[in-house]
């Protein structure tokens, strides 16, 4: 089973997008989502070496995918099934 953790902090206009947009569609396709907010854990984030919000960070079935900024529908489904290691979306 895929696992996306969403790494975002409240206020961030694109954070909040992701979790407004792209939360609901992971979750349609079967992903179990994990929201990290970066102000309340810090050091998980630093530890996983987040540094552009929101980072989605895929794991599980697949290879590793990590997404930094808005994916675009290219990125939803890398994250979705297996795809690329790294996908940069920019707004």
């Amino acid at each position: 089973m895929r696992t996306v953790t969403v790494w975002h902090r409240r206020g961030c206009g694109p954070c909040e997008a992701v979790i407004r947009d792209v939360v609901p569609e992971l979750r349609e396709e079967g992903v179990e989502v994990v929201l990290m907010d970066v102000s309340k854990h810090p050091c998980a984030a630093r530890d996983a070496r987040i540094a552009y919000l929101p980072t989605l960070v895929a794991e599980g079935d697949g290879p590793r995918v990590t997404c930094r900024g808005y994916p675009d529908e290219r990125a939803v489904r890398a994250l979705v099934a297996d795809g690329w290691r790294e996908v940069t979306s920019e707004p």
